[in-house]
């Protein structure tokens, strides 16, 4: 790995006549928009001083394919050991260039650093969850985590897959993530969501960690219905869908529809 190219510069290239470069550093600790423009200001004194909607881009001037991810339960083998080459060498980079920012733990600080109260604006520490920046910081994050993915193992297509929650299949862990041979594999995991089981979307560790059991079909329908709920019925406004405003002096004013659930599951 002592080859390995750092790579967190990303040129962006369009037909239409326009060329910036990404920084990865502008776009994380600034929370900004692509082409110098802060489209975003999170931290802006009040809602007037925020810019407008940005209309969608015309992606027939691009001048790259787009990249297509996948579900996570649908994936074949080839993906699979293209995802752990990649893993691998990520985390390899831990061990023979620790202070490698492209390495595995450091994009790990990367969302700790954000989340764990790291990050002061003044006095305030700036919290990415349970308000409108959850959406736009994890977007760009895993973003670059997926460029420098594909940078590692030299395939400009990769494309992280993703976690279908509302389809019965996509509710087990995906086997890649269970197999203690491969990098994806960690054994902190919860361990009541291995081996194929159907994962209750609905879990939060309880204060006497006894555990609730229902029946596989029952679960699948309280997942479906957890689902409808989260998406929809506690949606009915962008705010509650994308989440709360978060501004200058005030703290994170309640997560969004979507942020409570799922991460309990698989993280606890």
């Amino acid at each position: 790995m002592e080859n390995a190219v750092l790579t967190n510069v990303f040129k962006v290239s369009c037909m239409g006549g326009h060329e910036a470069n990404l920084d990865r550093r502008n776009v994380i600790l600034g929370l900004g928009g692509i082409y110098g423009a802060a489209n975003l200001v999170p931290l802006a004194s009040s809602a007037e001083e925020l810019s407008g909607p940005i209309p969608a881009p015309n992606l027939k001037k691009c001048g790259t394919a787009l990249i297509t991810a996948k579900a996570a339960h649908t994936v074949d083998e080839e993906y699979i050991a293209k995802y752990q080459q990649a893993t691998s060498a990520m985390k390899a980079l831990d061990i023979y260039d620790p202070s490698n920012p492209i390495g595995f733990k450091q994009q790990a600080n990367i969302h700790c650093a954000y989340c764990n109260n790291a990050y002061t604006v003044g006095a305030k520490k700036l919290q990415v969850h349970e308000s409108w920046l959850f959406f736009p910081f994890h977007r760009w994050y895993l973003y670059f985590y997926e460029r420098i993915l594909g940078s590692l193992i030299n395939d400009s297509t990769f494309a992280l897959p993703y976690w279908n929650w509302d389809n019965p299949n996509g509710m087990r862990l995906p086997p890649m993530y269970d197999d203690k041979c491969s990098s994806l594999y960690d054994a902190r995991r919860n361990p009541n969501i291995r081996n194929g089981t159907i994962m209750d979307l609905g879990y939060f560790p309880p204060d006497d960690e006894v555990l609730f059991v229902t029946s596989q079909p029952q679960t699948i329908t309280n997942n479906l219905t957890l689902m409808y709920r989260q998406m929809i019925t506690n949606a009915p406004c962008p705010l509650d869908f994308l989440g709360k405003r978060y501004t200058l002096g005030t703290g994170p004013l309640g997560p969004k529809a979507q942020e409570p659930l799922k991460t309990y599951l698989i993280n606890e």
